[in-house]
């Protein structure tokens, strides 16, 4: 496989710390990288066997076209479905299995499958989330963990927690949530959801400097530039005052009822619908 130079940058960054985030937009070959990091591994003696936890149209489609295409000398069973117990039992390099199926998985995985690739890690940016809970028991049997997303924090500042969690138990943003939110927010003054403080972001992203690669999709990827068409539109005086309220309030009182936002990320969601004539 032939990767372009800020692949092979991120590929050697990667290979010096056992688990990381690879935060790389779409279109900017993670899962190559991903391959290309395990093929690297296993010729050190480090990994024999990976696993690779995603999404089901993920495990089904892309990653096996994937592997095909790029390490066509390595083999892949597909653990989802009814018959997971027996894909679990066949003798492959690469595992590919659901966040849902990785529970009933995870007690029975051989002992040489000592690496993890946790693809799109946004699905258990939920702090409370199933598959948040479903994973941690599990981390410590994975020596090297790779987590891939092309948008690490999807709704809020919050999203990062979990997902850091899971590469290094807390060292980077605290072992418990709570201490997360009382370092970097604050309660919202309507009960709602936290506010980031004025520096949290920029201080998170400094805790996280050492576990998060991040790669932009730039005309240096091989992509082109990104076009951004704005569309502006205009409210009427009291649909802007709604739209005004839910921006700084998080929270908005209609005829119909009330409608809230736990975050800014929730609230920037709820103001796009306004933009668009509905909200729910």
């Amino acid at each position: 496989m032939t990767l372009r130079k800020y692949q092979r940058d991120d590929l050697r960054w990667l290979l010096q710390r056992p688990c990381a985030m690879y935060a790389a937009d779409i279109g900017t070959g993670k899962s190559l990288v991903a391959l290309e990091l395990f093929k690297r591994r296993r010729k050190r003696g480090e990994v024999q066997r990976c696993l690779i936890v995603a999404t089901p149209r993920i495990i089904e489609h892309t990653w096996p076209d994937e592997i095909a295409k790029w390490c066509p000398e390595y083999t892949h069973a597909t653990v989802h479905g009814a018959k997971w117990r027996q894909a679990l039992d066949t003798d492959a390099d690469f595992y590919l299995t659901t966040y849902d199926t990785f529970k009933k998985i995870a007690g029975e995985l051989y002992d040489d499958i000592n690496m993890v690739v946790f693809d799109e890690s946004h699905k258990m940016k939920g702090h409370s989330s199933q598959r948040f809970k479903q994973v941690k028991p599990f981390l410590r049997s994975f020596e090297f963990r790779l987590a891939m997303t092309g948008s690490p924090m999807p709704n809020s500042l919050e999203d990062l927690w979990a997902q850091s969690y899971v590469l290094d138990h807390g060292a980077s943003l605290g072992a418990f949530i709570t201490h997360f939110r009382r370092r970097y927010f604050t309660p919202h003054p309507a009960g709602f959801g936290w506010v980031p403080n004025e520096n949290a972001q920029a201080e998170v992203f400094n805790e996280l400097r050492g576990l998060v690669r991040r790669r932009e999709a730039t005309p240096e990827a091989g992509l082109p530039e990104v076009l951004h068409n704005d569309i502006m539109v205009s409210l009427p005086p009291k649909v802007y005052a709604q739209y005004k309220q839910m921006e700084d309030d998080f929270l908005l009182a209609l005829d119909s009822g009330t409608v809230a936002a736990a975050n800014a990320g929730g609230a920037s969601s709820k103001c796009r619908q306004i933009a668009n004539g509905f909200v729910y």
